[in-house]
């Protein structure tokens, strides 16, 4: 029995034992689920900013060929 790093409620790890190709857990259910929703909340507001850059940078390139193109 091993404690979570976070609420530090204890935690099963008899799987762990059992079979060591199980990885061993460091958090509880509620707080894996808790990251895990953290995580996607981050992931998405990345790929928000990531379109807006990726759509300045079409622009830039698209006006750097035609300038490229009158030469």
């Amino acid at each position: 029995m091993d404690k979570c790093k976070k609420c530090k409620k204890t935690i099963d790890n008899s799987l762990h034992k059992e079979n060591r190709f199980l990885p061993k857990r460091e958090y509880c259910s509620e707080c894996e689920e808790n990251i895990a929703k953290l995580f996607m909340e981050r992931e998405e507001e990345g790929r928000e900013s990531q379109r807006g850059m990726d759509r300045y940078r079409s622009k830039n390139t698209k006006m750097y060929f035609n300038k490229v193109k009158r030469r």
